[in-house]
């Protein structure tokens, strides 16, 4: 107790934990540049971090802050997780059943077939194990070179093969690094001079020590920096896979990616296919392939909140409505991925899944997970294909104009939860872009008519599409902002983001979504049309809200056609908006649904959304094979040490005594100083500067002497021997 109420001690742990928070920290707010994790769950990971390590700095005794804070882990899943008293019966019956039913999975780390509650509570569990090591590696040990070298192999990973920004979180993890460094070094100079901190005067020294990290880290994120004199190598892996990923000079591939967090950038096209979809029919109706929408807007991209999903039976109806007209075209698509997919595409209104091919048999219900939020259909396991039944919607101006008309031009009878979620806008927004907003509108009052002026601006405005030599935006520039005033020219991801955050000013809920555009349709004459859809069709669009029709889907972007099919407005509903004789001749080439599709859509096609998924299995294995590699290098003395120590153990009698004391001879010599040819080993011993240790290798010395010098049998027995050789190799070693 007097240790634990120790000044010095409360101090110095004090000054550790609070660098460690700091460095936890810039770990956990990485996750979001490569998993789904939101906001909140990012806070709760944090939280917890800090209530796991605060018990063992607030507990002096080891079990009980090990068994205090399994108890804290324990309460915190429960409470995150589940309702209820925690170890209820129906909560350990409840955990036994997930974690039987999901056994197998998480064995395979299969960890999308892994129901998300289960998935939060393992990632809590390695939480508290990775505090654990942290506390007895750092805090005891006092080891934190290894703590900033993964930490920088960590960052560095993240920043080179995805859409991260590992600057500042780089440069302050070493900052904080040198710091620990330089605490731990003050502890063990204390310990070497047997004298307290004060009384070395070191105050001065470790103050300076600081300062000098500051201006370095100060001259590290304020100095001008070169242009990179290497190329970036995602580019070269993935020029070797053959994939898509992010290039050199922040080119990326098209194709669809779960990362939208940081839009922009330039992209080249693939002519990869993604996936074939057969149908048969006299008609084809033509529609996008909606995979998800996002409604959070940050300012750099898109994020959507964590959200559940709900069990989906096959050939059970879809619970969610998405969007109802008054005509639609019901179509059976049979789907086949070139690569297995988790994500279902359908378009329009999806009614059922009727059949799903698998690439390995399921091993659990349910199969399929849908969202109601974000209209989204995941599969548990992997896929190679799936059989949908969709309406296509058939869409009338003259009903959406009546809606707009019944609301009386305004949005105050619309749900309260779609215009809290779906006009949301950053804080940091520039006010032109407001006020565009408002210009564009101008006076007119139906909803309606003023999506449709904002459409039609970006559509026929002074925006061109581009996909080379766009650029990212500067830190602190909003994307959208210098798209529509500075760039003003880009692609899908520009103009539809666009046209969502306009709307949104102007009170209108929108949200912005991404799939793929309708592909290449080619028909045999027998009713039968096979549609592929290649990685250069990935796009993103607009979808608007209209109560008691739904999502509606407006095309912003320049040079693509909507495939839905409109029934124009009559004259007694008025025209929509004063377009223009060409956007008229554009609508009239529309594919109709007796007819085929273009054979060719402009080659300007794709998506900026990057393709994390291309950075895959493989990425992640050479960042594990690196760190490994590191741990090993790292701990090499250690490791060679115990393959040293179990090939003398074996041994027993006079032979065990003399290769244990020369091998640990042959230790000391190399953490401390070798012995000189003309010191016994008495004097060798006696002339280390030893602390805990010296009691064991006087009583090892002696042994050995005994049986060297004297020709005795020794008093000890080999257990009592390893086991006072052990304890004195175990403090070496730490």
């Amino acid at each position: 107790m007097v240790k634990f109420l120790n000044p010095k001690r409360i101090i110095v742990e004090g000054i550790l934990f609070l660098l460690i928070l700091l460095m936890g920290w810039e770990w956990l707010a990485a996750l979001p540049s490569f998993t789904d994790t939101g906001r909140d769950s990012l806070w709760m990971f944090y939280i917890a971090f800090t209530a796991f390590f605060s018990l063992y700095i607030l507990i002096p005794w080891k079990w009980v802050s090990f068994v205090a804070s399994l108890g804290f882990f324990l309460y915190w899943f429960h409470f995150t997780l589940w309702d209820g008293p925690l170890f209820a019966k129906e909560w350990i019956i409840s955990s036994y059943e997930l974690m039987k039913e999901y056994g197998h999975e998480i064995i395979r780390m299969n960890w999308e077939a892994i129901d998300p509650a289960i998935r939060t509570g393992l990632f809590y569990l390695f939480v508290w194990i990775v505090v654990y090591l942290l506390y007895h590696r750092v805090i005891v040990k006092r080891k934190v070179i290894g703590l900033l070298i993964l930490t920088i192999t960590y960052l560095s990973v993240l920043d080179t093969f995805f859409l991260f920004d590992g600057r500042a979180p780089l440069i302050k993890s070493l900052a904080y690094g040198f710091i620990l460094l330089a605490v731990v070094n003050l502890q063990r100079l204390e310990k070497m001079t047997r004298r307290s901190l004060f009384q070395l005067k070191l105050l001065p020294w470790f103050l300076c020590t600081l300062a000098i990290v500051l201006i370095l880290t100060t001259v590290g994120i304020y100095a001008p920096k070169a242009e990179p004199q290497w190329p970036d190598p995602v580019s070269f892996l993935q020029a070797m896979k053959g994939g898509s990923g992010k290039g050199a000079g922040g080119i990326a591939v098209s194709g669809y990616g779960n990362d939208d967090s940081r839009l922009g950038g330039s992209f080249r096209q693939t002519m990869d296919t993604v996936f074939i979809a057969e149908v048969r029919g006299e008609r084809y109706p033509a529609h996008y392939w909606r995979g998800e929408s996002k409604e959070i807007y940050t300012g750099k991209g898109w994020e959507s909140y964590a959200v559940t999903g709900q069990p989906l039976l096959l050939n059970s109806i879809i619970p969610f409505s998405l969007i109802h007209t008054k005509n639609s075209i019901l179509v059976t698509e049979n789907v086949t991925f070139n690569n297995e997919e988790n994500l279902i595409f359908a378009g329009g209104q999806p009614n059922q899944v009727l059949s799903i091919t698998y690439t390995e048999k399921p091993t659990a219900e349910p199969l399929l997970y849908y969202s109601q939020f974000n209209h989204r259909i995941d599969s548990r396991y992997p896929i190679k294909g799936y059989v949908i039944e969709a309406e296509i919607p058939v869409i009338s101006e003259d009903e959406l104009i009546a809606i707009s008309e019944q609301y009386h031009h305004s949005t105050t009878g619309y749900p309260e939860e779609i215009m809290r979620i779906y006009t949301q806008l950053p804080e940091t927004l520039p006010e032109r872009v407001k006020q565009l907003g408002a210009e564009i509108v101008g006076d007119e009052t139906n909803i309606y008519k003023k999506v449709k002026a904002i459409e039609h601006y970006l559509r026929w405005g002074s925006y061109s599409y581009q996909i080379n030599n766009i650029p990212y935006p500067d830190e602190g520039q909003d994307f959208v902002d210098q798209f529509l005033f500075e760039t003003r020219e880009g692609y899908c991801d520009h103009f539809s983001t666009s046209m969502v955050v306009l709307l949104r000013t102007q009170g209108i809920p929108a949200r912005w979504v991404k799939g793929f555009t309708y592909g290449e349709v080619t028909s045999d004459g027998e009713n039968h049309h096979t549609i592929t859809v290649r990685g250069k069709d990935a796009h993103s669009w607009v979808e608007v809200f209209f109560p008691g029709v739904g999502w509606v889907p407006f095309e912003p972007t320049a040079s693509f056609s909507f495939p839905y099919q409109v029934e124009r407005a009559t004259a007694d509903a008025q025209p929509v908006t004063n377009l223009d004789d060409q956007e008229q001749m554009v609508d009239n080439e529309l594919p109709k649904i007796d007819q085929s599709l273009k054979e060719k859509e402009l080659d300007a096609r794709g998506s900026g959304v990057s393709d994390k998924q291309g950075a895959s299995k493989w990425i992640l294995y050479l960042f594990l094979i690196l760190l490994i590699s590191l741990l090993v290098f790292y701990y090499r003395k250690q490791i060679w040490y115990r393959i040293e120590a179990l090939s003398v153990v074996k041994d027993s009698g006079i032979k065990l005594i003399y290769r244990t004391y020369r091998l640990t001879l042959k230790w000391l010599g190399q953490i401390y100083a070798p012995r000189a040819d003309h010191q016994t080993i008495r004097e060798y011993s006696a002339s280390l500067d030893l602390n805990e240790e010296k009691k064991e290798l006087i009583r090892l010395t002696k042994t050995f002497e005994e049986v060297r010098y004297g020709e005795r049998v020794p008093d000890l027995s080999k257990r009592e021997f390893l086991h006072i050789w052990r304890n004195l190799i175990k403090k070496l070693r730490s």
